[in-house]
């Protein structure tokens, strides 16, 4: 009996075939997991001198290591779930989907093609999906958004989310004909409850808006 998560829909989000993804993705991780390493050993340079002045700036880079270091782990919990391993289980990260289309944006700036997207704006997960399906989603978007990348290698695809009563909308500049065959093979995926739209060579994924956090209230100013 497979344990895969069966939802959305009745959808088996385990699927998938996504190595080419994960080999991709996981150059850039360990570049990023480096950077953290060296800070690392940054901090241990600086405790050796034993010089209590140092003690705050050594503190300022253990938290900046410690945050690196959550987000990594979660991404790499999400690399190797598109190998097929489940290591993230139950975990879920509100802020996942920012995380992943950063790694993405990292992935293609590897090979010189450009992403260009405001994760401040990236909308937050709202967990009325399974934590596994939750990563799934944010794996599907990952491939979309990437083979766009891939198949415009001399312009910036620029990413927008936009937000209406009922639905999230992410889209997409450049790519259009490589995105929409992404999406096609992804429709066993959570992404067979959203809508793919094509305008020349820009596109669009409209989602349920239930998936994600809505924004908080502006307050009134005094």
């Amino acid at each position: 009996m497979s344990d895969r998560a069966i939802e959305p829909g009745g959808a088996d989000v385990g699927s998938v075939d996504r190595s080419r993804l994960a080999r991709a993705l996981l150059p850039a991780l360990l570049h990023d997991i480096a950077n953290t390493t060296q800070r690392l050993v940054g901090v241990r340079a600086l405790l050796d001198f034993e010089d209590p002045t140092l003690a705050a700036p050594a503190g300022a880079d253990l938290l900046w290591a410690g945050e690196r270091a959550h987000e990594q782990g979660w991404l790499m919990g999400l690399v190797a779930l598109a190998l097929d391993v489940d290591l993230l289980l139950e975990r879920r990260w509100a802020a996942g989907l920012g995380a992943t289309l950063a790694l993405v944006g990292a992935a293609l700036a590897r090979d010189g093609e450009r992403c260009a997207v405001q994760r401040a704006e990236v909308p937050l997960l709202a967990g009325r999906l399974s934590a596994r399906v939750e990563a799934h989603l944010c794996l599907a978007l990952a491939e979309i958004v990437f083979d766009a990348g891939r198949s415009a290698p001399s312009a910036r695809v620029e990413l927008l989310f936009e937000r209406s009563e009922q639905r999230v909308v992410l889209r997409g500049s450049r790519g259009a004909q490589a995105a929409g065959a992404a999406h096609a093979r992804l429709r066993d995926a959570p992404l067979q409850a959203a809508e793919f739209e094509r305008d020349g060579d820009a596109w669009l994924v409209r989602m349920p808006g239930e998936w994600f956090e809505r924004p908080a209230p502006l307050q009134a100013q005094g």
